[in-house]
């Protein structure tokens, strides 16, 4: 191999391995707030299943964090998330904790492998402690008044006036970023002529330096 492609193939690998780091690096973002609240929504026992209706923003919906309360006591007992698409009867994601790890007047986070072609659908989450009892039960807080428009609180599957206190994550990883990159390189023609233009300029760069190196 010539010496002066050494460099740029050096560079290649470490780039290729740099990239192979980063998209195992998962960096939630915002994706939707709803920090508005003027009441609990109740205890949530037995069969009630509270939940609420949104838009995904964006792929790849990774976490929901809802506003939970404990009323100020140590609760038992299981607390089930479970999220799906509003089309459909079937959860995509079932998440299972206990109750004494639930913080008074706090959010807690529901994080799930991101849902890649999220962006666009309604999704339903829904909270529901089968195993809870009046006196041992934890609740959401809620907003009654309309102030998410996208979507609306739920009691049972049958929809309610207001909604309930949450916020809603995606990730995006340099993967993404990449892919990104490479759908406008395909699409933009005139991106990609002065991409490689600008390629072009540095390895000529490169080279002409270490051959200035060489001969000095």
């Amino acid at each position: 191999m010539r010496s002066e492609l050494k460099p740029l193939l050096i560079a290649a690998l470490i780039f290729a391995a740099i990239l192979c780091i980063y998209t195992q690096i998962i960096d939630p973002a915002p994706m939707m707030i709803q920090d508005q609240h003027n009441e609990p929504i109740g205890e949530i026992y037995g069969d009630t299943i509270v939940g609420q209706s949104f838009v995904a923003t964006e792929d790849q919906l990774t976490r929901v964090d809802v506003k939970l309360a404990t009323y100020a006591r140590e609760n038992t007992g299981d607390i089930i998330f479970g999220l799906r698409e509003a089309t459909s009867t079937q959860e995509t994601v079932s998440i299972t904790v206990k109750a004494e790890a639930i913080k008074d007047n706090a959010y807690h986070s529901f994080v799930f492998d991101p849902i890649f072609e999220s962006k666009g659908k309604m999704y339903v989450f829904t909270v529901s402690a089968l195993e809870s009892k009046p006196g041992n039960a934890i609740t959401i807080w809620y907003s009654t008044d309309d102030v998410y428009s996208n979507g609306t609180a739920q009691i049972n599957d049958k929809p309610i006036e207001g909604d309930l206190s949450f916020r809603t994550y995606y990730t995006y990883t340099l993967l993404d970023f990449t892919v990104s990159f490479f759908k406008k390189f395909m699409r933009d023609g005139l991106f990609s002529l002065m991409y490689m233009i600008f390629i072009g300029v540095i390895s000529v760069l490169i080279i002409l330096h270490l051959r200035e190196k060489r001969g000095g």
